[in-house]
């Protein structure tokens, strides 16, 4: 079946035990299909307080985007390369190895605790954020120069 759009497959209406819980989600009261934009929207005013705590959360914390290069021979802080801190462990991209190692290689650098070193985006890519606490600011600005 051919789609409104070349190449869009139509979608089929959901089957078995999820078509009663999601048959509410996709038809309005009328019984019509609704669009396919199917996420909640937020009242006003709790948009407001989930945008604060984000902001809160990030007052705490920097972010550092890194490069992580696995399978290398050492492990070491390779310098800025496009905007990012490039890490070189030598830990293998398996089963979360060298993001970790990425983690425990830049609290080393920066004097604090690996734990204290969070994986925000990238678990999967080498393209990755880590964010460090507020307090290790200075040491950051030392490893950047």
């Amino acid at each position: 079946m051919r789609g409104s759009c070349p190449g869009e497959e139509a979608a089929r209406p959901p089957t078995g035990p999820l078509r009663s819980v999601l048959r509410p989600l996709l038809t309005d009261a009328s019984g019509e299909r609704r669009a396919r934009n199917l996420l909640p929207v937020p009242p006003a005013d709790r948009t407001h307080a989930f945008a604060d705590a984000i902001n809160t959360r990030m007052q705490e914390r920097i972010e550092v985007q890194v490069r992580v290069i696995p399978r290398a021979r050492v492990d070491r802080v390779a310098g800025i390369r496009a905007g990012r801190l490039v890490l070189r462990v030598a830990a293998p991209p398996v089963d979360g190895a060298a993001n970790r190692a990425a983690q425990d290689l830049l609290g080393k650098a920066l004097g604090i605790r690996a734990a204290d070193v969070r994986l925000e985006l990238g678990t999967t890519t080498r393209d990755k954020v880590l964010s460090v606490p507020r307090g290790a600011g200075p040491a950051l600005a030392r490893l950047l120069k």
